[in-house]
């Protein structure tokens, strides 16, 4: 008889939308008993120009969190715009050969010309949907980017003022495995730093070890 997914693994949300301004927040502690790894995944809001959002993982020897302390190398850190999920490009103030690179690419205002080289959102949209691994759509002079599953997007104006790139997504995770814990230290839990403004969720995915065999085990597990 083969597990079901639900068996191996456990899904929680110790930090549900919570704004985070300039500050850090810490979520709620979860238990790690007969976990045997664990991967974070925080998903951030929007970020302005140069920003950063830090996942940290805090260790502890109780559900209230007593004696937390970080996890030795259990951290990872965003900066707005960099390896995200989804970006606004914001060319209203836009001139020509006012530039905006993305994930490598330098792409140019002008009077006329292709590809490199655009007119306007409508022209850079057309050739970033050429692009493989990403998706553009704009609103006047506003293009909203952003990347296909598997794949992040590295967005950079050349001159910050003239085309104004701000992140509307980001995803971050960190994992570990159950000897990174220190002995007596019974549950984790997500901290999240943030240097501008945003909204930030972090989800848990527990692997988990199996139950005991027992006749109990499985009439809880495969019910009628």
């Amino acid at each position: 008889m083969s597990n079901r997914l639900y068996e191996g693994l456990k899904v929680s949300v110790p930090l549900v939308a919570t704004s985070i301004s300039n500050n850090n927040v810490t979520g709620a502690y979860v238990p790690m008993a007969r976990c045997r790894r664990l991967i974070a995944i925080l998903s951030n809001g929007a970020a302005a120009f140069e920003k950063t959002v830090k996942l940290e993982l805090l260790q502890a020897t109780s559900a209230a969190g007593a004696d937390a302390e970080a996890i030795s190398g259990a951290t990872a850190t965003c900066t707005a715009n960099t390896l995200v999920k989804a970006v606004t490009i914001t060319l209203t103030s836009a001139s020509n050969t006012d530039t905006v690179t993305v994930n490598g690419v330098v792409y140019t205002k002008a009077a006329s010309g292709n590809a490199p080289l655009f007119v306007n959102s409508a022209g850079l949209i057309a050739i970033l949907n050429l692009r493989e691994g990403m998706v553009a759509t704009a609103n006047s002079e506003v293009i909203t980017l952003k990347a296909k599953d598997g794949y992040s997007l590295t967005v950079v104006g050349g001159d910050v003022a003239a085309v104004v790139v701000a992140t509307l997504e980001s995803i971050v995770t960190v994992e570990i495995d159950e000897g990174q814990l220190k002995a007596g230290f019974t549950h984790i839990a997500p901290k999240v730093t943030s240097t501008g403004a945003g909204y930030a969720t972090v989800a848990f995915i527990q692997e988990m070890k199996a139950l005991p065999v027992s006749q109990g085990n499985i009439a809880a597990h495969y019910p009628a």
